[in-house]
């Protein structure tokens, strides 16, 4: 068996210009030998054009990664697939799917303090770097404002709104927050020393926007506290995954942070919809670092200490952007950005889960989806809530959903994959089978121990037919036993058998048949008997006067 598993895309959504990166692992279960893996993508009439294709020396239990690179991919939905040429006796594991969208720059409008140039340097150079954006491939355009004017912007035009040491802010500012993270926006704030005396920072519409309020800052005088997750789980730390341990969070310290007291449930704030804000990394002195609530379709990241103090401010509240080398702080800032602006589309699936898509128009009344088999089926669009859903994914491949014509309507798409557990036939174990049939179960490696045990599993077979021949004997002297000695029925001639009797049942019933009924007289000669008849007698004489006469 050729196997594929495991296939990893660069990203889900490019930018124009960007390359697309995608990896797979490959797995041999049987003799060694060579194959080629190909890379292949999917025409507007369903038709596979190939991309890429690269030789591969497969070994029978060993992995091994291989990596696709592809520039010039246009804007739109691109599907394609990795798959194993030649094939083999189990087709659904020799090829992957997979759903790329390509689209502009995501615009970011970044708010800092005075001068904003300096104040938000370090942020907007960690996600979009000047030599990215000069070359069209940076992921993420970026405009910066002063926090006393950011309001006036046009907030729809942009994903995420990024708040770099924000002070107290007018409770309209905050409505107005809360209703475009409501609306699928999302919020990063990095919390620093202008926001001054907690009681003028926190209110009850700041809460109902951030999930909590600031309480005091703490303060570590020397390096031994610093970012320090205990777990890599979250969506914006998993990346960490692929170095573990070896992220030198030491050399990057943090003096100064804010205490982040989440919401209490049932405390001030108003609106019951309001969740209180969650904790997923802390800093070595045990306090939380960063949070994330959900509001609405939008989400919202805190982060308790800031980025706008160059590395010579004295005053400098910690080291993670002004520290030597300090890429751990891009890959965060990244990521917290990415996760924020991440939309609820569901590009690449397993089979049978359900696939949800959220659109910026609510006139379309249906879509069609078109499987993977080539089958088309109408799809509803909650016109209210502006998204799709589909549920008939347990067919793995590539899924197109369409809506309006070429102008006007829109094209989506996702790819559908088996869990790795649907294809997953290796060899068990002596003492894995058991624990699978259940016990009193023995293993046959050859046909000498099959034949061996069979012929165990036969021992008094040979009785079978001694057995038949008796029970035919004792049904035979029972039938004569009760011909012999039980008495005949009184009347019945003992010497006639039941075939005679019945025969002359028979021939009775015809011989009763066969008699004729007696014949009906005709009219005339029932007239002509009535004229011969003699007259009839007056009633009003008697015998005696008629014989006198």
């Amino acid at each position: 068996d050729f196997i594929l598993e495991n296939l990893e895309l660069s990203a889900e959504r490019l930018t124009v210009g960007s390359p697309l990166t995608v990896s797979v692992i490959t797995r041999r279960v049987g003799p060694d030998s060579a194959r080629s893996v190909a890379v292949e993508f999917q025409d507007k009439e369903g038709n596979f054009i190939r991309r890429g294709e690269k030789p591969v020396a497969w070994k029978d239990g060993a992995e091994q990664e291989v990596r696709f690179e592809m520039n010039g991919l246009d804007p739109g939905v691109h599907q394609g697939r990795v798959l194993v040429e030649g094939g083999d006796g189990l087709p659904a594991d020799d090829s992957i799917e997979f759903t790329v969208d390509v689209g502009p720059p995501t615009r970011i409008l970044v708010a800092s303090q005075e001068p904003v140039a300096t104040t938000g340097l370090l942020f907007v150079e960690a996600v979009a770097p000047f030599p990215l954006v000069s070359a069209g491939r940076s992921g993420f355009t970026v405009t910066l404002d002063s926090l006393t004017h950011f309001e006036n912007a046009s907030w729809p035009d942009f994903r995420s709104i990024v708040l770099i040491d924000p002070p107290p802010l007018p409770a309209r500012t905050w409505e107005m927050l809360h209703d475009w993270i409501s609306k699928g926006g999302g919020l990063i704030v990095w919390l620093g020393p202008s926001a001054g005396n907690p009681a003028d920072f926190s209110s009850s519409e700041s809460e109902s926007v951030l999930g909590g309020k600031i309480e005091r800052v703490w303060r570590s005088a020397d390096r031994s506290n610093y970012l320090a997750p205990s777990s890599l789980d979250h969506p914006v730390l998993s990346v960490f995954r692929r170095v573990g341990d070896s992220v030198p969070w030491q050399d990057f310290p943090v003096f100064r942070h804010w205490e982040f007291k989440p919401t209490s449930v049932g405390g001030d704030v108003q609106d019951e919809q309001v969740s209180p804000a969650v904790s997923f990394a802390k800093y070595r002195n045990g306090l939380p670092a960063l949070f994330e609530r959900m509001l609405g379709k939008g989400r919202v990241v805190i982060v308790t200490t800031p980025i706008s103090q160059s590395a010579d401010d004295p005053q400098a509240w910690n080291q993670l952007a002004t520290g030597v080398e300090p890429w751990p702080f891009m890959m965060l800032a990244n990521e917290i950005l990415g996760y924020v602006v991440e939309t609820p589309d569901s590009l690449n699936i397993t089979s049978g889960e359900i696939a949800r898509f959220r659109l910026q128009r609510h006139d379309l009344p249906t879509a069609t989806v078109r499987t993977p088999l080539g089958d088309t089926f109408p799809v509803a669009i909650d016109q209210q809530q502006g998204s799709i859903a589909v549920s008939a994914t347990r067919q793995p491949g590539n899924y197109r959903i369409q809506s309006g014509g070429k102008t006007g309507g829109f094209v989506k798409g996702f790819s559908a994959s088996l869990p790795k557990s649907a294809t997953d036939f290796s060899r068990l174990t002596d003492d894995e089978v058991p624990l699978l049939l259940g016990a009193n179960r023995r293993i046959v490696r050859d046909a000498e121990s099959l034949g061996r045990d069979v012929m165990n599993y036969r021992v008094g077979a040979e009785l079978c037919n001694w057995i038949f021949l008796i029970a035919a004997v004792l049904l035979a002297l029972d039938w004569w036993a009760s011909n012999r000695f039980y008495a005949p029925r009184v009347g019945a001639d003992p010497e006639a058998g039941a075939a005679e009797v019945f025969a002359e049942s028979i021939d009775a019933m015809e011989e009763a048949e066969s008699i004729a009924p007696p014949p009906v007289p005709s009219k005339g000669l029932i007239e002509e008997q009535v004229d011969k008849m003699p007259f009839p007698m007056p009633s009003d004489l008697d015998s005696e006067t008629e014989y006198s006469s």
